[in-house]
């Protein structure tokens, strides 16, 4: 089924009469849906630039058949009265429709290893988010640009005894003090924002020093857009037109090097049961330790031992791969326990430094090279050694080096 503009109104009515989303006959409707922009965007354009957003920005219009205003589109009326006093903001849904948040949410929390503190619940709508946040130890700023949702998570948290303030305000806007919160969550709600970039900077500036952002039920995708742009899938366009909502989404490398421009290492999970989806978990930190690199090493070529990498596992070379534009330097601390000096080569996105390690602890400088891309690699490359042969200590494995950080600067 192909939609054009002029269809659309058409299109949305005969969604409604099936039952409208989430309705088999809805589904059944929508199964070959297909939408045709009529406006055009010229591929040569940089995703960041003023062109590209004006163009998304009228691609969104023509759908919409409105001018974007949040504060009025993605305005959504709900009876507080009546939630307050429920067991769970989202009563009206299925228990099982329940359980698939609660997943979602405790498996990025689990992925961020995050453990009390202050914590920046942005887009909470309903509050569900807010409210698991507040279960598990977190003192919750939420914030919303809905003052109904504001109302509803404000006077749920003061039936519960639950530690949540709510806030109305667009994300560009909040203004939340600086290098204040230990995590920052975005469940389902950052697809909204039309300058995610600024909002991830703003972010940013809110965490505290090694805090974590968490991003889950995120459309991280490039069905139709190389960068970012709005869906085009049938339930998106279904609600851009309805209801006037801003339904974007970002290609995995555009989102992670958005995130990492704006100061913070991403770690993209995308190996996980696919009712959850991706989960991008950053840190805000320029320290890389067992946990980070844990997340970027490939898996057959590194032995983990306690809090350190060991690298040889699968032969000559180890690799690690990071999200983002490489920095301007890094410094890696590697500890060798062998005897003779063992030769090491690093390359670093195309940039290769030779040195030769002791036994102990050894700190390494270098710069890599420089390209506007959202991942790169460090290749390590040495021999390696056993500690039966020199240690006599019943350790057979085949060893290099133990990496025990990664600082970038």
């Amino acid at each position: 089924m192909l939609v054009t503009p002029s269809q659309l109104d058409d299109f949305v009515a005969k969604a409604d009469a099936a039952g409208g989303p989430g309705h088999p006959d809805t589904e059944t409707y929508w199964r070959d849906f297909k939408y045709e922009p009529g406006v055009k965007l010229d591929p040569r354009l940089e995703p960041d630039s003023v062109a590209y957003r004006a163009t998304m920005m009228q691609v969104y219009e023509e759908i919409a058949n409105r001018k974007f205003e949040p504060r009025i589109t993605e305005f959504t009326e709900v009876d507080v009265e009546r939630l307050i006093p429920l067991e769970s903001p989202y009563s009206y849904a299925s228990s099982s429709h329940r359980v698939l948040h609660y997943l979602r949410l405790s498996t990025a929390c689990h992925l961020g290893a995050v453990n009390g503190g202050r914590a920046l619940d942005m887009g909470c709508g309903w509050g569900l988010s807010s409210e698991f946040l507040a279960q598990i130890g977190y003192d919750v700023t939420a914030v919303d640009i809905n003052p109904r949702f504001v109302d509803l998570v404000n006077g749920r948290a003061k039936r519960l005894g639950l530690s949540i303030q709510a806030w109305q305000s667009v994300f560009e806007e909040f203004a939340g003090e600086p290098a204040s919160f230990d995590v920052a969550l975005f469940y389902e709600c950052l697809h909204h924002a039309v300058q995610p970039r600024v909002v991830l900077e703003l972010i940013s500036s809110l965490l505290k020093p090694g805090g974590v952002l968490l991003l889950a039920g995120e459309p991280i995708q490039d069905i139709w857009w190389p960068h970012w742009g709005l869906r085009l899938d049938a339930l998106s366009v279904y609600c851009i037109r309805k209801f006037g909502w801003f339904e974007s989404g970002w290609s995995a490398a555009y989102l992670c090097r958005a995130v990492a421009d704006a100061g913070m290492v991403p770690v993209l999970h995308t190996q996980l049961d696919s009712t959850i989806g991706p989960v991008l978990v950053a840190h805000k930190t320029q320290s890389l330790d067992i946990r980070l690199l844990r997340a970027m090493a490939n898996s057959t070529d590194w032995w983990v031992e306690g809090a350190m990498l060991v690298s040889n596992r699968a032969g000559s070379r180890s690799r690690l791969r990071l999200h983002g534009s490489p920095p301007g330097r890094i410094t890696l601390k590697l500890n060798y326990y062998g005897i003779e000096p063992l030769d090491i080569t690093i390359r670093a996105h195309g940039v290769v430094r030779r040195h030769q390690l002791v036994t102990g602890t050894n700190v390494l400088s270098m710069t890599p090279g420089q390209a506007r891309q959202y991942q790169w690699d460090i290749v390590f490359g040495c021999d390696s050694w056993c500690p039966q042969d020199v240690l006599s200590n019943g350790d057979t494995r085949l060893l290099g080096f133990h990496l025990e950080r990664l600082d970038l600067f």
